[in-house]
């Protein structure tokens, strides 16, 4: 069913999850763009501490690029995300990822069909 402008807005304004329905407390903040950062021009200091404070949102990021539509709802409704949640996220895509290769017939890696079928690939390319 799709879902309708009124749907939509209501989600919005009460920061509701579509996915579970959970209801997030607050207003959510308005963001400003961050600036361009010049990384060439940093010293070591200061890209190290760029990137410890860019971490979290770089990989959550990445995570909610490859990800399904459900998981990608949970990450946008995360306010303040703490490495917790990326964690917690990370996992949740793998369990899904597992799910969907177990649904496709894939072997987990490092099982004997998986090696069987690394090590038959292996034979083909050299030959």
């Amino acid at each position: 069913m799709a879902k309708t402008d009124n749907d939509l807005q209501r989600l919005i304004s009460t920061r509701q999850c579509p996915t579970c329905g959970h209801v997030y407390p607050g207003k959510p903040k308005a963001t400003k763009p961050s600036p361009a950062m010049d990384i060439d021009a940093m010293s070591d200091a200061e890209l190290f501490a760029y990137r410890k404070r860019t971490a979290i949102a770089g990989d959550l990021a990445f995570v909610r690029a490859i990800s399904s539509p459900a998981l990608q709802a949970h990450i946008d409704g995360l306010v303040k995300p703490s490495k917790a949640d990326c964690a917690r996220v990370t996992c949740m895509w793998r369990m899904e990822r597992g799910a969907a290769d177990r649904a496709a017939n894939v072997p987990a890696i490092g099982s004997p069909r998986w090696v069987e079928a690394l090590e038959s690939s292996e034979l083909a390319e050299v030959a």
